[in-house]
């Protein structure tokens, strides 16, 4: 069996992924608009009647804005989350109508507990991160493990595990964290980042563990738009490479673009993405995209 994998983005800005089989397709978040989602799909010949079901990882708003009009466009679709992840959906029907319905309907699943949808067996894993029951997710059909790790300012045991099972898999390097001390951010904010997310080298720290694991491709997520750039966590990764050898391919998910569709056949991966070049020499400048509200850090 060959699935096809794409994160259609990864950021505050907004997040949402998908695999799919042959006739099956699990949506990931979906902090991003309707039109960016379908498209997504419709681009890639994923007929919108073989989707089976959103997981949510947790109530911010870049990981499940998209919800409503998602739902209107694709009727009954079955939505995944842990308990406080559906009471946060519920929160927001004092803004739209339309959340009270999906707060609601939204099957819940409980943490180390693995459920069913359709072919894919899902295992939620606990993150760390500020808001109730936020999730990771370990993503099976058939043979074929996907990790799903972002949003979380630890790496467990749980989440080692799920990754040395894997063959690809998505986590995330949030900020460097010079970047971030520099920034001109306040000080209460600069802490809620260090607490919630993974800094580039607290995520390269855990891939030593992968090295006789099952790994074929890593996709770097979640890149803040102001104190990180892809620049510096190709530095990083180059550094990484250097002292260790990795044996994978490395992708940058971009904030803004969404990435290529990754085939694979539980051997080989095939994509247009382009890897990270680990023989280049990287500039350490951070992006220039300063356009960035506070609220944004909320999510």
């Amino acid at each position: 069996m060959t699935i096809r994998f794409r994160v259609i983005g990864s950021g505050s800005n907004g997040n949402a992924a998908y695999i799919s089989s042959s006739d099956e397709t699990l949506i990931i978040d979906a902090g991003l608009s309707r039109k960016r989602i379908v498209n997504a799909l419709l681009e890639d010949q994923i007929s919108l009647d073989s989707v089976i079901g959103v997981l949510v990882s947790h109530s911010h708003t870049d990981h499940c804005r998209g919800l409503p009009v998602l739902c209107d466009t694709i009727r009954d679709i079955p939505i995944f989350s842990s308990e406080g992840t559906k009471e946060g959906l519920y929160f927001y029907k004092k803004y739209d109508p339309r959340w009270k319905d999906i707060g609601r309907s939204c099957q819940t699943f409980s943490f180390g507990n693995p459920f069913s949808v359709r072919s894919f067996n899902i295992l939620p894993l606990r993150t760390v991160h500020d808001t109730k029951d936020p999730s990771a997710f370990q993503i099976s059909i058939n043979d074929i493990k996907i990790s799903i790790i972002t949003d979380t300012g630890k790496i467990t045991k749980e989440h080692l595990s799920s990754m040395n099972e894997s063959s690809l898999i998505l986590i995330e390097m949030n900020h460097d964290i010079e970047a971030l001390k520099s920034s001109k951010r306040p000080i209460w904010l600069k802490k809620r980042i260090q607490a919630s997310h993974l800094a580039n080298s607290e995520s390269s720290d855990v891939f030593k563990t992968l090295i006789d694991g099952s790994t074929k491709a890593v996709f770097l997520g979640h890149l803040s738009g102001e104190c990180n750039s892809p620049n510096l966590v190709g530095s990083e990764i180059r550094r990484w490479h250097s002292e260790n050898q990795s044996s994978w391919d490395w992708y940058i998910c971009k904030r803004d673009i969404s990435g290529a569709v990754v085939r694979f056949d539980g051997q080989n991966v095939k994509t247009e993405m382009n890897p990270i070049d680990l023989t280049k020499k990287s500039s350490s400048n951070v992006s220039s995209d300063k356009k960035i509200k506070l609220d944004e850090f909320f999510k």
